[in-house]
């Protein structure tokens, strides 16, 4: 964050923690900077060690309006979340094509 504020006095160490807290937030860990492949070292990404099951993170998808409209209609028969059901579809369709990309590299 830059300050354009003329001030008297230096900027406090807190203001000094704070900023450089700010920008490295928005940094990647040296292991995490993207190469020219995702699978580092033959190790599978989400097999790191930074890997973690507890984080959640949002993915916006646009969906057609039909998708969406039979969205609302499993919750309403369910009686789940809508978010529930995507997150259950994308995630068993990613595992599936993640098994059948392993499967063809073996």
């Amino acid at each position: 964050m830059e300050h354009n504020k003329i001030t008297s006095k230096p900027p406090s160490k807190e203001i000094l923690e704070r900023d450089a807290f700010i920008k490295a937030a928005n940094q990647l860990p040296k292991e995490r900077v993207a190469s020219d492949s995702i699978i580092t070292n033959g190790a599978l990404p989400w097999n790191l060690e930074y890997c973690r099951d507890d984080v959640k993170k949002a993915f916006t998808v646009s969906l057609p309006e039909k998708y969406i409209i039979k969205l609302q209609y499993i919750k309403e028969v369910t009686n789940q979340s809508q978010q529930k059901i995507a997150r259950n579809a994308i995630c068993e369709a990613v595992d599936k094509i993640i098994s059948d990309l392993l499967s063809k590299t073996k």
